[in-house]
């Protein structure tokens, strides 16, 4: 089974995928943990403090809005914050003026990216993003194929599927 591609990546699928490597960087795991717990600890730390006076659905409605915080809103503030610092300008700091056409041949032996040979044993991780599909080797490397370019879901999974197998064999 083998699989080529041919394409050249658009500026928002190399935004998506800064995007992804900055949310790993620890800056900002530390930033989206304080912003995760912030509300829900000073929530809590207030129901404790006024615990005499309590009646239950005060309690309901702080865990409540604890809940919604930590799963929902933070979640979106963590996105937006994302969206607006890794934007064109970002970019431009890697000196990206246009993007080159890409080759990608996925076959039995090895993956082949305009001419060069990745080795299955060299890939580490595989992360599906949003609109590409970001496979990372040689621990500092990584090289990404858009999902438009795949073009089903099925056969997404499919190729994901493939090249872990192969990986697993490896090892």
């Amino acid at each position: 089974m083998s699989y080529n591609y041919e394409y050249k990546l658009t500026e928002e699928e190399y935004l998506e995928y800064l995007r992804y490597l900055v949310s790993f960087t620890k800056g900002t795991k530390i930033r989206n943990l304080w912003l995760r717990f912030s509300v829900p600890l000073l929530v809590i730390m207030t129901l404790y403090y006024f615990r005499q006076y309590l009646v239950s659905w005060y309690l309901v409605i702080g865990i409540s809005i604890s809940l919604i915080w930590f799963f929902n809103i933070s979640t979106k503030i963590i996105n937006n914050f994302l969206y607006k610092k890794i934007d064109k300008n970002f970019a431009q700091n890697f000196k990206v003026k246009d993007f080159k056409p890409v080759n990608v041949m996925i076959n039995e032996d090895s993956i082949i990216l305009d001419r060069k040979k990745i080795e299955y044993s060299l890939i580490h991780n595989i992360a599906p993003l949003n609109s590409s599909l970001a496979i990372f080797y040689d621990y500092d490397k990584a090289f990404i194929i858009p999902n438009r370019i795949i073009k089903e879901n099925d056969q997404l999974s499919e190729v994901v599927e493939f090249i872990e197998e192969k990986i697993k064999k490896e090892d």
